[in-house]
């Protein structure tokens, strides 16, 4: 597949919101930061003193980098994949790139959220204290975030020297393998603050996780099925 023709005005007009919401994070919140954003932090941040500063998820330090994140990912779905695909998804409505990108982005934070609201779902079968739960659900979202970002990062510089096919396909490799480590890691890291029961453990993060995310795999069918629904409620 030959390789997409930009908006450059629009794509610095994106990467510029992106590097000043990042830099602001990065400036303010220098504790947290380094709690989502360094690898080393994210695989040690269950032990008791790092709870003691944590603070609400609705909280700026919290909500932020699920911005950026949304932020990122819509990034690269509006000036990678839906261009290369040649099937942008509101391109009947004749909406510009960057309503295209901003559209995306509320539904990639509506997306995550939704886990959240799965993840908090499945609390109400636990016998768990709070301290567990805002332990396991950060915890999980810096995991997805980091390891998301990094994926979208690795295969669009991949991307830039080969074709749009093996690009793709490594992102799926990447997702894969995500999928599969994310749950190792909330296993062994919860359990620095916790001593839980293994088989439980092992049954909550089955399906609360790894169930979760295959089922959820192909974000794309989601944007597939919004489309049709869109044609749907206004018909061209």
């Amino acid at each position: 597949m030959d390789k997409s023709t930009y908006d450059f005005d629009t794509i610095f007009i994106s990467i510029l919101l992106i590097a000043f919401i990042f830099t602001y994070y990065k400036t303010n919140y220098s504790f947290f930061f380094k709690k989502y954003f360094y690898l080393r932090q994210i695989l040690n941040t269950s032990y008791r003193e790092d709870f003691l500063y944590r603070s609400s998820l609705l909280s700026a330090s919290n909500l932020i980098p699920l911005i950026i994140y949304s932020l990122v990912l819509s990034f690269f779905y509006v000036y990678v994949f839906e261009i290369d695909l040649s099937n942008p998804l509101f391109t009947k409505f004749q909406f510009s790139t960057l309503v295209d990108w901003i559209i995306i982005f509320f539904i990639h934070l509506a997306f995550i959220f939704l886990r959240i609201f799965i993840i908090k779902l499945f609390f109400l079968f636990t016998n768990e204290n709070y301290s567990f739960k805002i332990i396991f659900l950060l915890n999980f979202i810096r995991i997805t975030i980091y390891f998301s970002i990094l994926n979208v990062i690795i295969s669009y510089s991949v991307y830039q020297f080969f074709s749009y096919e093996v690009a793709y396909s490594l992102f799926v490799i990447l997702k894969v393998i995500i999928i599969i480590i994310r749950p190792i890691i909330l296993f062994f890291g919860t359990n620095k603050f916790h001593n839980l029961a293994t088989k439980n453990f092992v049954i909550f993060i089955f399906f609360v996780d790894f169930l979760t995310s295959v089922l959820f795999f192909n974000t794309f069918l989601f944007f597939d099925f919004l489309e049709f629904l869109i044609s749907y409620i206004i018909p061209s």
